[in-house]
């Protein structure tokens, strides 16, 4: 078992697993030391859930798909944000009963296809809904990107957060937790056991439900 949770043999085949998808185009370098991971904390208030935290420590996966947080944390972070607001708001926006050409909304459907419930009625007017979804957004668990569009969250900071692959409000529970995401395909028995058993995330998994995912 490593300090950080994840068992050796299972960081191990996590690495043989992505050695074996990207091929020569990936390297892997040292993993983050523990000084490096106080000072992404200092410097950026990251917090890594003891799962992600012990696969960084074990190694950096190189690859134009993954962040370098040894190299390029202000651009990643910068990113990530900019892809998640500005994806989900643009959804909201185009969803909005001030869009036009005005969004018919599906038979049965409380409120829009963008628009969680547990965040209230969906304002008519465009200014008031977007505080609205500032104030939710600034209120969730900050997400990290593993790689392409698929995220961690931070909070709780436990292992065992799920994992979601997201593109605008295309928000689905991608897998259980990191290792099911790499030991397991979506929808299969292995995936659907683990699925089960999903931890709810504040914000996040409200939008999942938006896609029944």
């Amino acid at each position: 078992m490593s300090e950080d949770g994840l068992p050796q043999v299972l960081l191990e085949g996590l690495q043989a697993r992505m050695r074996a998808r990207y091929g020569a185009a990936m390297t892997f370098a040292p993993g983050l030391t523990t000084a490096e991971f106080q000072r992404l904390e200092d410097q950026f208030d990251l917090r890594f859930p003891p799962d992600l935290r012990s696969w960084l420590r074990f190694t950096l996966p190189i690859h134009d798909s993954f962040p370098n947080w040894r190299a390029d944390t202000v651009h990643e972070l910068q990113w990530t944000h900019d892809y998640l607001f500005d994806g989900i708001w643009g959804d909201i926006d185009d969803y909005g009963p001030w869009s036009t050409p005005q969004y018919t909304y599906p038979a049965g459907h409380p409120i829009s296809p963008a628009w969680p419930a547990a965040w209230g009625p969906l304002p008519a007017e465009r200014e008031v809904a977007y505080t609205i979804f500032c104030e939710q957004f600034a209120r969730a668990p900050r997400l990290i990107r593993l790689d392409g569009h698929r995220f961690l969250p931070d909070r709780p900071l436990l292992a065992g957060n799920p994992v979601f692959s997201i593109v605008q409000t295309d928000i689905i529970h991608l897998a259980a937790n990191l290792p099911n995401l790499f030991t397991s395909s979506y929808g299969d028995s292995r995936w659907r056991q683990a699925m089960a058993h999903v931890r709810s995330i504040e914000f996040w998994t409200d939008l999942a439900g938006l896609n029944s995912g």
